[in-house]
């Protein structure tokens, strides 16, 4: 038990110690988008955003909706969201599913179809705004991977 403890104490002595020297930023690749954390000297994320190789400056990770689950192969963020119609999808992790069918469906909170696409892109940008306000349910299909994420649009 003690020689268990004391291998976590160790770990984690290395984990701070390696954050403190990058200055408290830690930086996440998927594909070519970069999701950077950064922490104060205490260990407290302070600071959550991400870019993509093609935009000019970091967008706050707050600004969008973040899905992370351990069993999919891909990670979804929605920017922004709140939407007032128009907002992009970013799908990470699609390089490693290989050649496979996707799709995306977009129904209101009437389960009514609003919107479908035939195939999941990296990074697509969806438009809901002849659409009234309220809440959006949006599927995302990836060979037998299925996701959800609600969208509002205001």
């Amino acid at each position: 038990m003690k020689t268990k403890s004391l291998i976590l104490i160790l770990m984690l002595m290395l984990f701070c110690t390696a954050l403190l020297a990058q200055g408290g930023k830690l930086e996440e690749v998927a594909e070519d988008v970069t999701f950077i954390y950064k922490y104060d000297a205490s260990g407290n994320r302070i600071k959550r955003e991400f870019r993509t190789l093609d935009d000019n400056g970091p967008i706050p990770i707050d600004s969008l909706i973040v899905d992370p689950d351990p069993t999919n192969p891909f990670n979804i963020a929605v920017h922004p969201n709140p939407t007032s119609g128009v907002f992009t999808l970013i799908v990470t992790g699609l390089a490693n599913m290989g050649n496979v069918s996707s799709s995306i469906m977009i129904f209101n909170a009437s389960q009514t179809l609003v919107l479908s696409a035939n195939k999941v892109e990296r990074m697509q940008s969806l438009d809901i705004s002849d659409n009234p306000p309220g809440y959006y349910f949006m599927v995302i299909k990836v060979g037998d991977y299925t996701r959800y994420i609600t969208i509002i649009k205001q």
